[in-house]
């Protein structure tokens, strides 16, 4: 997924020269991303990705037509309104449509957010940003293990529980990954360049 859309962007969107090198890149990873666009265990998957970049490519052109706040309230709870309802009927993260109001709504939200003041809740931010790639790459097994091996029978709880305990662990985590490790690692390039440059 991250090469072929990266392919798409850069090289058919971007006109960035292409390469035999790009087009073996593009060629595999479309393999992936024809596969989740259809069946597989993350059906419509591919659609996430494509809607992801549509929206990155056109944000700027709805955010100029649909600039003040009333609007975007409008389409964010009527978009949710949706999303919640698809969701209510077919327990489906990846359906079609559900996908399509979740774009609306996260577009709408991005355009409410700047009339909001984050000051004050930066410090917050700041520390949920610090483990949100951790928190990507160990989420989903956890989930996975309380959902469906049924460790709590109530699925309500479940999810609150997974949702808590993935936080918690991807916090812990990325302490050392994400802090600790990536400072030192940013050092020893340093370090490297620095001696590069001497020896240059």
């Amino acid at each position: 997924f991250y090469m072929f859309c990266g392919l798409v962007f850069f090289c058919y969107l971007k006109k960035e020269k292409k390469s035999a090198f790009k087009i073996i890149l593009f060629v595999i990873s479309a393999i992936v991303a024809w596969h989740y666009l259809y069946g597989s265990r993350g059906r419509h998957l591919t659609l996430y990705w494509m809607f992801g970049m549509f929206m990155m490519l056109n944000y700027n052109r709805y955010k100029e037509k649909v600039a003040s706040v009333v609007p975007n309230v409008l389409i964010f709870i009527c978009a949710m309104a949706t999303c919640i309802s698809v969701q209510m009927k077919v327990v489906d993260g990846y359906n079609f449509v559900f996908t399509v109001f979740l774009s609306l709504a996260i577009m709408s939200f991005l355009t409410l957010s700047n009339y909001i003041n984050f000051e004050r809740v930066r410090t917050q931010i700041n520390v949920m940003a610090s483990y949100s790639f951790t928190l990507y790459l160990v989420h989903y097994s956890i989930m996975d293990l309380i959902m469906k091996h049924d460790v709590i029978k109530n699925k309500y709880i479940a999810f609150c529980t997974a949702f808590v305990l993935s936080n918690v662990i991807a916090f812990l985590i990325s302490r050392y990954s994400e802090v600790v490790l990536r400072k030192q690692l940013k050092n020893k390039i340093q370090q490297l360049q620095l001696v590069l440059k001497v020896r240059m």
